[in-house]
């Protein structure tokens, strides 16, 4: 960490740090491809939001892992670049996350944004296990905000009152909010689901919406993703780009090439015809909704199934918050499937709001579950798969998938080191 603050203090790049309980990395990632257009700018990669993967990040190393000797080598590069860098960079847009108490307020005052984006705060946040309460992990997170510089904006998700609040609480920053409310500078619109005909079989093939900021508007259609909640890190990305004054029209025909990151609501062609919905990366209780409720909204012939893995560091919320999941899924999909002994409590949910024990298959791991279920895939079939990290979706994926030679290009956790795991 060292290395990176002397960096930022020989250099001084404007930062875009972004935080919230859900969406992080999806708004960073759209963040990015709004700025790229018109500056030199650095990502986060994939979600190293944590001590290790923001300093990384700054200094534009690759993990290490677990090797000893390339941890001495990015140590050698890391001096190095610290006060030559390899590229100046204008602007750097990292993620930040909370994974216990002081993590966003250990870094707060070292980045000191130019602008903070709060996507959305939960009910029961991942990670709150190592909270003393909900509204612990919350009032961590606005942190971020407080440590905003002088002169800097808040970006903030307009749905959620009460990220919303935050503009009330930090008066002296310009703040953008963005989201659906009519109150939102930023606003989404007439969101859609584009459908394909295939084999005489309507398939969802990604999805339309409209952008409105002030008397303008835009519209964005974004393919093989799936997910109304998918517009929210596209407005985040508009505010950013409209409180830096920047062309919106160039901001909107850079998303032309957009597209979400693997084991994120990703629509993959699967064995037999099928489709997949591969949302494999991580669960909490509002991903793992807002993906049941997109599954649920497919106009489709064949069946709907949700295969769903347990939501780690829930802590004592955990069983409620499964159970609830299940209700939700008894509702949105044909057919069940849970992974895992975190899951059994989805299967307990979705059989006390009126699901067929016939419907609902139980596996302990997810390579179990996915050779069982590969035997039973049909044409027009469309599977969720969704779960925590500890999970190992992306193992059913892989092997529902009909080009498994991509799995490297598509899919979550492909390196070396979590294959060998």
């Amino acid at each position: 960490m060292f290395e990176a603050r002397v960096a930022l203090i020989r250099y001084h790049p404007k930062i875009v740090a972004v935080t919230g309980s859900v969406g992080k990395t999806s708004a960073k990632d759209a963040i990015f491809c709004a700025l790229a257009p018109f500056f030199s700018v650095r990502k986060s990669e994939k979600s190293y939001n944590s001590d290790l993967g923001i300093p990384l990040t700054i200094l534009g190393l690759t993990n290490p892992v677990r090797n000893p000797f390339f941890w001495l080598e990015a140590l050698v590069v890391g001096a190095f670049r610290a006060v030559w860098p390899k590229k100046r960079l204008q602007w750097f847009v990292l993620e930040v996350g909370a994974g216990e108490p002081g993590d966003i307020k250990k870094f707060a005052d070292i980045l000191s944004p130019d602008i903070a984006v709060i996507t959305r705060f939960a009910e029961v946040p991942v990670h709150v296990e190592f909270f003393p309460s909900p509204e612990a992990v919350i009032s961590e997170k606005r942190e971020l905000a407080r440590s905003v510089k002088a002169g800097g904006v808040l970006v903030l998700g307009s749905d959620d009152m009460k990220v919303s609040a935050l503009k009330q609480d930090f008066p002296d920053r310009r703040a953008v909010l963005y989201g659906n409310s009519a109150s939102a500078a930023v606003r989404g619109s007439d969101y859609a689901i584009a459908y394909e005909t295939r084999e005489n079989r309507a398939f969802p093939v990604g999805i339309r919406f409209n952008i409105h900021i002030g008397h303008h508007s835009f519209p964005i259609m974004l393919n093989d993703v799936l997910g109304e909640h998918l517009i929210q890190p596209i407005l985040a990305a508009f505010g950013v780009a409209s409180a830096l004054h920047l062309d919106l029209s160039r901001v909107a025909k850079a998303f032309e090439q957009f597209s979400s990151a693997p084991g994120r609501m990703r629509l993959i062609q699967g064995v037999n015809d099928s489709l997949i919905i591969d949302d494999s990366y991580n669960a909490s209780p509002v991903a793992v909704r807002e993906a049941l409720i997109a599954l649920g909204s497919l106009d489709v012939e064949g069946r709907k199934m949700a295969i769903l893995g347990g939501m780690a560091e829930l802590g004592v919320f955990g069983p409620g918050e499964h159970r609830k999941i299940g209700a939700l899924a008894a509702h949105s999909c044909s057919e069940l499937v849970v992974v895992g002994k975190l899951a059994e409590e989805i299967k307990v949910g979705a059989l006390s709001s009126g699901m067929s024990t016939a419907c609902i298959r139980a596996f302990k791991t997810s390579k179990e579950a996915a050779h069982t279920v590969a035997c039973d895939i049909r044409a027009g079939d469309v599977v969720l798969v969704k779960g925590s990290q500890s999970a190992r979706m992306e193992h059913i994926v892989k092997t529902l998938m009909r080009d498994k030679t991509r799995a490297g290009e598509l899919l979550v956790r492909q390196e070396r080191e979590w294959r060998n795991k």
